[in-house]
């Protein structure tokens, strides 16, 4: 009985998160980028009520259809850095520009996460099959879809040498070591 009631409260708990407004609005225009560049100019970042800076007078271009790696130690920004490219927190002084000239103001949370991608180091598997865990991102992706991200990702040999194939069992219930010891966790988590 109670953890019925400790898990009515964990929902009670979720549904009010959930039905909390963003602290930053989200745009009414789809980001559609072809061509175009996302660049960081002077950009300074302090917490609220602290006078240390985070990160100080950053620039950096990031281009079109690149990968890059923000690599520090704990503590260093790197998640600072992201935060701003997914609307999370927005200095003022930060500059995006693209082909697109959509104001990052107006632009929807959506069209960013279509476009900019972030793997945390720990990755995380569902407990649910790989086919799941691949097409989370996109569950209404098609098979064939879900066989190119899978090949881009470089894990589609890995999962098709499986006696189940997508319909493998991954996570704490499943076969969390299947992905893990081929090293290939974060590409399933890329695709």
């Amino acid at each position: 009985l109670s953890d019925t009631i400790e898990e009515l409260l964990d929902t009670a708990r979720l549904r009010r998160i959930l039905e909390m407004e963003p602290s930053t609005p989200d745009g009414d225009q789809n980001l559609e980028l072809k061509t175009g560049k996302i660049e960081f100019r002077g950009v300074s970042f302090s917490f609220p009520g602290s006078d240390r800076l985070i990160i100080n007078d950053l620039s950096f271009v990031l281009e079109l259809s690149s990968t890059v790696a923000f690599v520090g130690r704990s503590g260093a920004g790197k998640s600072t850095i992201y935060n701003p490219l997914m609307r999370n927190l927005v200095p003022p002084r930060i500059q995006f520009s693209s082909m697109t000239r959509i104001s990052r103001q107006s632009r929807k949370t959506r069209g960013l996460y279509e476009h900019i991608v972030m793997m945390p180091q720990i990755t995380y598997m569902f407990d649910r099959m790989a086919a799941h865990n691949v097409k989370y991102g996109n569950l209404d992706a098609t098979e064939q879809e879900m066989h190119e991200a899978c090949r881009k990702a470089g894990i589609y040999e890995t999962i098709e040498a499986r006696e189940d194939g997508y319909e493998t069992l991954l996570g704490d219930n499943g076969l969390p070591t299947f992905l893990l010891y081929c090293g290939s966790t974060g590409l399933n988590t890329t695709a």
